[in-house]
């Protein structure tokens, strides 16, 4: 605050009351300057006398030696020197996985004369809704590709090793119009799974409890010679002739002969069908860069048929499960097909929502591209878009993206 002199007599003798202060105006404006005063009545300012803050030594560490610095402690401030630690961060919980559930509102009636298939069941006292939401879950649950459409009430089916079916969902008539209808349409295709997925679609669509699947309930049970020992190899002749077979097939120009022949060289390379001596012997004969069965293999995996194309599609995810059972029964990636292999994988893995079954191969051949790779962090990407589509609605694909990821880090 500062006082007007001018105003300060007039203001004592006005009827003994205080004099009124005026308050002074910034000193960037234009106006001259008043003195300061403390104290009232004219009575100067005193001066201002600095405290004694006095000193305190704070040691520091300089090249060559200790050194010290003075720092003012009148008011004697606590100096933490210690490094200061950066603050927790809170870890958010991961967003729980998107399941696909299929959401379906009504079903279109069972047509006159219509003739049900007798992989059929009827669910009494029952919503389209409720019956649809236990379809996809039990189609996700055994890993099966599933392509809805909710105008028809209808879902086209793929299995892991082939068969193509699909769903159909009526609304009953008459004494039946209490419930829905569920039936199941083997198109193509034939597997020992494929009556086992029919009886837990059913199951599901019923309320039931239903079996997960095995891992072993597609493949036959095996034989061992009691004089066989782990380091025994075929003869060449054995696994040369059974490729001059497929090759035989390969050459029909049927493409369902060929997926025959796929399937069949598939079952040669898997150790859990043939045991790891045939497969591993099959397998180094079909991955050299002079096999005539290899490089058919390769151009059915680089090639690109359209998404309707069901046969072709079959030929070439067959293809991918023969080199997924080669590289697991070799052990190796051949490097002369590596980055043209490389590439095609990664965009099947990225394309995982199209082809859930393509990227579950994909995924397979690409775990053992992980070790040496180039550029994981490419690879790690990928793997998380096709490990989101698994958590969403294909259990296998989410199981084997996760062992990719898991190689990674």
């Amino acid at each position: 605050m500062s006082y007007n002199n001018n105003n300060s007599n007039n203001n004592s003798n006005n009827n003994g009351k205080k004099p009124v202060p005026t308050i002074k105006k910034m000193m960037d404006d234009d106006i001259e300057e008043v003195t300061r005063r403390v104290g009232g009545r004219g009575a100067p300012a005193p001066s201002m006398v600095a405290p004694n803050f006095g000193a305190m030594q704070m040691p520091f560490q300089l090249p060559g030696g200790t050194s010290s610095m003075q720092m003012p402690t009148g008011f004697a401030p606590q100096i933490n020197t210690a490094p200061m630690k950066a603050p927790a961060m809170q870890m958010q919980a991961p967003a729980q996985p998107q399941v696909f559930v299929w959401k379906l509102q009504t079903v279109p009636a069972l047509p006159e004369m219509y003739e049900l298939e007798k992989t059929a069941a009827f669910v009494p006292h029952s919503t389209p809704a409720m019956v649809a939401e236990r379809v996809s879950d039990v189609l996700r649950e055994r890993s099966i590709e599933a392509s809805y459409d909710d105008d028809k009430a209808k879902v086209t089916c793929n299995t892991t090793d082939g068969v193509n079916f699909r769903i159909r969902l009526h609304r009953g008539r008459n004494k039946y119009s209490h419930g829905i209808i569920v039936e199941v349409q083997r198109r193509l295709g034939t597997s020992i799974s494929f009556h086992q997925h029919v009886k837990a679609i059913l199951d599901a669509a019923e309320g039931k409890d239903t079996t997960p699947p095995t891992q072993s309930m597609n493949v036959l049970p095996m034989v061992y010679d009691e004089e066989e020992e782990d380091d025994y190899v075929p003869p060449p002749t054995s696994k040369s002739s059974s490729l001059v077979m497929i090759s035989k097939i390969l050459s029909f120009s049927a493409q369902e002969d060929q997926v025959l022949g796929m399937q069949t060289l598939s079952s040669l390379v898997d150790p859990a069908k043939m045991g790891p001596q045939t497969a591993r012997a099959v397998g180094h004969e079909l991955m050299r860069d002079t096999s005539e069965v290899g490089a058919k293999v390769l151009q059915y995996i680089l090639s690109r048929p359209q998404a309707d194309d069901e046969v072709a599609m079959n030929l070439r995810i067959t293809s991918l499960g023969v080199l997924s059972h080669a590289l697991k029964s070799t052990g190796k990636v051949p490097e002369f097909v590596r980055s043209e292999l490389r590439t095609t994988l990664l965009r099947d893995l990225r394309e995982a929502e199209k082809q859930p079954r393509a990227a579950l191969m994909a995924a397979k051949c690409m775990e053992h591209f992980v070790k040496g790779d180039h550029d994981t962090m490419e690879l790690n990407e990928a793997f998380e878009m096709s490990l989101k589509v698994g958590q969403s609605r294909h259990k296998e694909l989410m199981r084997a993206s996760e062992r990719c990821i898991l190689k990674i880090r």
